[in-house]
């Protein structure tokens, strides 16, 4: 980890190193806390300024802002070069036969917020949120894929992006795509088939006597998949937004 963000282009400052700061941000999230400001809970925790290769952690100011600092061409790029050491070193978590794909909104309760309006499921109403986009290995559960603040008009579009990203990281995409309807367009659907990613959403092939009132419909073009295990990889997708 030590040599994979040195040589990853996260900024620094006069005062902290990328590993200073990196490690700070990666010692708070192991310890279980999502915001930031509770880094102030450790102002004097020697230990886990150790971690961070410090006499002890930074203030929540200067976490907040070196949060601010990393651009997104940054993250992808660390993020690539994560997933292809993993997946060399541990490849038992990389073999899944499908990869679930879905959309979280993160929500921003700021007055003056400047972000699209979208579905939050937590909250069961649109708020001013970050659209973000994950993608996990269907079997391991194992993150292979994250982006953050994509546009409303974008949003159709970032299931591309993933398997351009993908197609850079492995080389080939072998795995079925497993997805939401509303997770793009038709016509994207068109531009997978045609480039051969096989995917399973949420559209065509019919299922009653499942518990709901209406059926459930699912499309595909992955024909060598039998419908017991088409069911069963979609029904898996739910994981993901659940563990969201």
């Amino acid at each position: 980890m030590f040599e994979l963000i040195s040589s990853t282009p996260f900024p620094e400052t006069s005062k902290l190193s990328k590993i200073n700061s990196i490690f700070s941000l990666l010692a708070l999230k192991l310890i279980g806390h999502e915001r930031l400001s509770k880094i102030s809970s450790y102002n004097h925790d020697t230990g886990f300024g150790f971690f961070a290769g410090l006499n002890v952690p930074p203030k929540t100011t200067a976490t907040s802002t070196y949060s601010y600092m990393v651009d997104k061409e940054t993250i992808q790029s660390f993020m690539k070069e994560f997933i292809s050491q993993m997946r060399t070193t541990y490849s038992q978590y990389y073999q899944g036969d499908t990869i679930n794909l879905d959309f979280h909104s993160i929500p921003h309760y700021g007055e003056k917020s400047e972000m699209d309006d979208n579905w939050v499921g937590a909250k069961h109403q649109r708020l001013k949120s970050a659209l973000t986009l994950f993608a996990q290995d269907g079997e391991s559960r194992h993150l292979l894929y994250a982006n953050t603040d994509i546009d409303r008009i974008d949003e159709s579009n970032e299931i591309v992006n993933f398997v351009n990203y993908w197609t850079n990281v492995k080389g080939i995409i072998e795995q079925t795509l497993v997805f939401d309807s509303k997770l793009t367009t038709y016509d994207i659907l068109e531009d997978l088939d045609t480039r051969n990613i096989k995917f399973i959403t949420f559209r065509q092939v019919i299922f009653k006597d499942h518990g709901r009132q209406v059926p459930t419909f699912l499309v595909t073009n992955n024909r060598d998949v039998k419908l017991e295990t088409l069911a069963l990889h979609y029904a898996n997708r739910w994981l993901i937004e659940n563990k969201l």
